[in-house]
């Protein structure tokens, strides 16, 4: 919450002793945000850099991250938010730690879009996702994602919620893997809105996928199975 004038500054430092192996990475991570853009909405701007530690002889590798964003408030009833980030090395495409031995020839760039509305007893959000990763050795892959979750208030305290996405990813040395899934079922919350919290959902999922996606997956399902079903119960909780 530094003042710059035009709109607010943050500077973080983080350091994890290990990141699934012997390496540590310590990251500083900076954010320009509330910087006014049009009626109603805002520009965010994130920039991080990653070195690792280099233990047992295993050397540490550094990283850096970008991110742009763009916040819409008063959007039918919710917001909207457009972004673009890049990554490379040891900074995880999500301006995270990443992989402490990533070297510079790990990349990822990907464009999102995510509008959220409220109209009525109608909510929801939606997203729509554009994914280009690179690894060291050449190895490339373009993912995408398409999908959204509506809620539709019966009640103060009750919601029935239903969610749709489709997935695909192309490795380009191999085949391309795709996911449809659906889901359904009734939430009890603490109002009928799409995000009042705390919730809990009783839900049934319906997965279909083709066979390079469970190969892929590694989840011990037979050769010939490309569907499946989950239920199960979620509680989630903000403060």
């Amino acid at each position: 919450n530094i003042d710059a004038g035009f709109g607010k500054f943050g500077f973080a430092g983080y350091k994890t002793d290990t990141n699934g192996g012997a390496n540590g990475i310590a990251r500083l991570h900076a954010q320009l945000y509330d910087v006014k853009a049009n009626p109603d909405g805002k520009l965010r701007f994130v920039a991080t850099f990653s070195k690792a530690d280099s233990q047992g002889g295993v050397k540490g590798k550094d990283g850096f991250g970008l991110t742009a964003e763009h916040v819409q408030d008063k959007f039918f009833g919710g917001g909207n938010h457009i972004w673009v980030q890049y990554a490379q090395g040891s900074t995880n495409i999500n301006q995270g730690f990443g992989n402490a031995t990533a070297d510079t020839g790990t990349k990822t760039w990907r464009v999102v879009e995510s509008p959220s509305w409220q109209i009525g007893a109608f909510g929801g959000q939606a997203i729509a996702l554009y994914q280009h990763d690179e690894a060291d050795g050449g190895v490339k892959w373009n993912s995408y994602t398409l999908g959204g979750r509506g809620s539709f208030g019966i009640t103060k305290n009750l919601k029935f919620l239903t969610e749709i996405g489709f997935s695909g990813r192309k490795p380009n040395n191999g085949e391309q893997q795709n996911l449809t899934k659906v889901t359904i079922g009734p939430a009890l919350s603490t109002g009928p809105d799409f995000w009042k919290r705390p919730e809990l959902r009783l839900y049934v999922t319906y997965a279909d996928f083709n066979k390079a996606a469970a190969q892929d997956a590694q989840n011990g399902l037979p050769a010939n199975k490309t569907n499946a079903v989950s239920y199960g119960a979620q509680l989630e909780i903000w403060f």
